[in-house]
């Protein structure tokens, strides 16, 4: 039965002793503390700071059951989850939040409304471990007993759609998060004037979610309109206003419109510099973001120095072991592959992995991209055989996070049969693009620009096997997609398109190659004879010379 006041009725109330009321004061105070833990982003001078009370706060949490009052409860365990959620220490903080999750359902009843919050907050670190599975009946409890209580069109009911349609994003189940955004919009909409903030941050996870889809002619009236809201509703410098801007001009580098994206990103930056201050966590991501644009650019020299600016802010606040630390270890490794620069490239990949093996646990989502990342580097240098284990390690972990059917499943399979390509080992190349393609076309749509890649690079396989039909059929396919997508003269489209061009001729080229093979060959041959000794004339006559010049020698 659910405790209709804030005061939480027990028995220990009835009979405590002197002790009792002691620890509860202490307890009191401490859970006072922990309140002021109210952001989930930790710097190193936060964690100075609230360091020397976190064994107090541990014990207090062991007298949970004195606090007389629902809020302080609350703040007791979430204010020290937070502390190391902060940190990346997500075994600590959820180990915290189940116990939370223990003293609500004992306390407070099953159904209470902080017995819903914590079971999404917990859910919200076990996505952050990569425990999808479990996160899941966390998140539909909540949603469900939201639903039993309150009206269909609370704003409360919104709020845990929106998280449960961000696991399943997350997780590659695009139609079911699709409904939940969809329904959660309308929510928002129907509680909030259409110009509220709420509602635009409702836009903006539909829009993110079109993007990844490669729905980009969809995504980009939502961000717009997400974007002008809250230009309208908030100061021009809102922290809010520079998400929009972030997240608009991800869209553009994803469709190559990099033009248009830099004043956005740039615009970005600098509200967060003001707003923050120049050494904060989040403008590490903003940098990050820049650093990425120049390098898709191949902007190079300019990208360097703003992945290195933002990784000693990140070292600097967050600790040099943080999860976001190796983000962005991992993103300047990947600049440094592209510049060629494999031997400095590959310590940085290892680092990362390193940090994500210690802190997120060797089966974590992004172990498995580490990995994946490393073995790219390898497959670069010809390093087929280290490269190979690595590719199917992080299968086995995208598998075990997202099962057979996600999209990362189809990156893996399509970068193995790329190496298995470059190897020609075609037959064992060939079932893995098809897989590839099929789960690409499942989960992100027919039409998606991952596709046409997946069609392109399996029509290379067919042409080095002079299948020369087939070829034609996958390059005509990627083209159509391509030319819609990302427009008639993108890079992409227009390869595609010389390759399709220039596929009548291959097979008089490759007739061409083998009679020149045919003639060459035999005159070759014949000049041997000749020019053996010309060349054993032309050796005694330098060292005739050499021995005039200096006869010592």
């Amino acid at each position: 039965m659910e405790k209709t006041t804030t005061q939480i009725d027990t028995q220990v109330d009835r009979v405590l002793t002197e002790g009792d009321l002691i620890k509860r004061a202490f307890v009191k105070t401490m859970a006072s503390y922990a309140k002021e833990i109210s952001s989930s982003s930790m710097t190193l001078q936060d964690v100075a700071e609230y360091a020397p009370l976190i064994p107090h706060l541990s014990e207090a949490t062991q007298y949970a059951d004195l606090i007389d009052d629902v809020y302080e409860l609350n703040d007791l365990f979430t204010g020290t989850a937070r502390f190391y959620e902060g940190q990346g220490f997500y075994n600590q903080a959820a180990s915290y939040l189940e116990s939370h999750k223990d003293f609500c359902e004992q306390l407070l009843g099953t159904d209470h409304p902080y017995t819903v919050i914590n079971l999404q907050d917990l859910a919200k670190i076990y996505i952050e471990q990569g425990r999808y599975s479990e996160a899941e009946p966390l998140l539909l409890r909540a949603l469900s007993i939201a639903e039993k209580q309150l009206e269909p069109d609370s704003p409360f009911i919104a709020h845990r759609l929106t998280a449960l349609a961000g696991l399943y994003k997350s997780q590659g189940r695009y139609n079911e998060a699709e409904s939940l955004f969809l329904r959660s919009l309308e929510i928002d909409k129907h509680c909030y004037e259409e110009n509220n903030p709420d509602v635009a941050a409702e836009l903006n996870n539909l829009a993110l979610l079109y993007e990844s889809q490669g729905r980009y002619s969809e995504a980009e009236p939502l961000l717009l309109r997400a974007l002008s809201i809250v230009e309208k509703q908030l100061e021009p410098d809102h922290l809010h206003v520079a998400t929009g801007l972030s997240n608009l001009a991800g869209l553009y580098i994803r469709q190559r419109r990099y033009s248009e994206a830099e004043p956005l990103v740039l615009r970005s930056l600098s509200i967060t510099e003001q707003k923050l201050r120049a050494d904060h966590p989040d403008v590490a991501i903003r940098l990050n973001s820049l650093a990425s644009l120049y390098q898709s650019q191949e902007r190079y020299s300019e990208a360097e120095p703003l992945y290195l600016r933002s990784l000693s802010i990140s070292e600097k606040q967050l600790g040099v072991d943080h999860p976001y630390v190796a983000t962005g270890l991992s993103n300047l490794a990947g600049l440094y592959q592209s510049q060629g620069r494999y031997s400095e490239a590959e310590p940085i990949y290892l680092r990362a992995l390193s940090i994500r093996e210690q802190k997120l646990g060797a089966d974590h989502p992004d172990v498995g991209s580490s990995l994946f990342k490393l073995a790219g580097l390898y497959q670069s240098q010809e390093r087929y055989s280290e490269a190979e284990p690595l590719y199917l390690r992080s299968l086995e972990i995208d598998k075990h996070c997202f099962g057979e059917y996600h999209i990362e499943i189809s990156k893996g399979l399509h970068n193995l049969a790329f190496l298995y390509k470059s190897q020609k080992r075609y037959s064992e190349a060939e079932p893995l693009y098809l897989r590839s393609l099929s789960i690409c076309e499942q989960k992100s749509g027919v039409d998606h620009p991952a596709v046409a890649t997946i069609l392109n690079n399996l029509a290379e396989l067919y042409k080095s096997q002079q299948r020369y039909r087939e070829a034609k059929f996958l390059w005509v396919r990627a083209l159509a997609i391509l030319e819609v997508s990302l427009g008639k003269d993108h890079p992409e489209t227009q390869q595609v398109r010389s390759n399709l061009k220039l596929l009548p001729y291959l097979p008089y080229l490759n007739k061409l190659v083998i009679l020149m093979a045919l003639i060459v060959a035999p005159l070759l041959l014949l000049l041997i004879p000749i020019l053996y000794p010309i060349g054993a004339i032309a050796w005694l006559i330098d060292r005739f010379v050499k021995w005039i010049r200096n006869p010592k020698k």
